[in-house]
C-alpha cells in the first residue's frame, strides 16, 4: 500500500538538494504514516468487524467529491449512483433495523 509514496519519495530524493531532503521526507511522513495511523484507530472504535469493509467504501465517496470540488472532474450519472448505493449501504448497516440471514 505505501509503494507508490516510496516511489515518489525516492524521485524527490534524487530530485531534491540537501535542505530539500527534509520537505521530501516530511511529504512521505505526512500523507503516509500519520493518515494510516488514523484510519487503524478508526477502524479499532468499530465492533462488528463485519461492517469494516462496507465503513471503508465511504473513502471512495469522499475521494469523488473531492475529485469535484478541487479538480474541477465531471458528476456523471454512473458516479451519482454509485455513492448512493456506497451511502445507502452505509446507512442500511448503521440503522440497526436490517434482517440478518438466518432470521
Amino acid at each position: 500500500m505505501l509503494a507508490p509514496n516510496r516511489f515518489l519519495l525516492s524521485v524527490c530524493l534524487r530530485r531534491a538538494g540537501g535542505e530539500h531532503r527534509a520537505g521530501a521526507r516530511l511529504f512521505a511522513l505526512l500523507p503516509t504514516v500519520i493518515a494510516y495511523l488514523l484510519y487503524y484507530r478508526g477502524i479499532q472504535k468499530i465492533r462488528d468487524s463485519s461492517r469494516v469493509p462496507v465503513q471503508a467504501s465511504v473513502e471512495c465517496v469522499v475521494a469523488v467529491g473531492i475529485g469535484v470540488l478541487a479538480l474541477h472532474e465531471t458528476l456523471g450519472t454512473v458516479k451519482l449512483l454509485g455513492i448512493a448505493r456506497v451511502l445507502g449501504s452505509v446507512l442500511l448497516m448503521n440503522s440497526g433495523t436490517q434482517k440478518t440471514a438466518c432470521s
